[in-house]
């Protein structure tokens, strides 16, 4: 029972990780269109970096729950958002 209640918070967490990852991959794409204003684009590199952020602590806590990362559930909707 043990084993599953911690696989299960792996899986949570290794989604939770990737979800965050790909947050702040977009807000780096996004940073750099041509007609984005200063004002944005530094509000967007402060999000990027909080993301990034979570996404290592986040790893840590996947590491005390099995060392190793889930499989992800399902794709993310938004990783082909333009």
């Amino acid at each position: 029972m043990e084993h599953r209640k911690q696989d299960a918070i792996r899986q949570s967490l290794t989604d939770m990780l990737l979800m965050e990852r790909e947050i702040a991959d977009g807000l780096t794409h996004r940073v750099s269109h041509p007609h984005m204003d200063s004002e944005t684009a530094t509000a967007m590199q402060r999000f990027r970096a909080v993301g990034t952020t979570h996404a290592d602590t986040l790893a840590e806590h996947v590491e005390k729950y099995g060392g190793q990362m889930a499989s992800p559930n399902a794709p993310f909707p938004w990783t082909n958002a333009a």
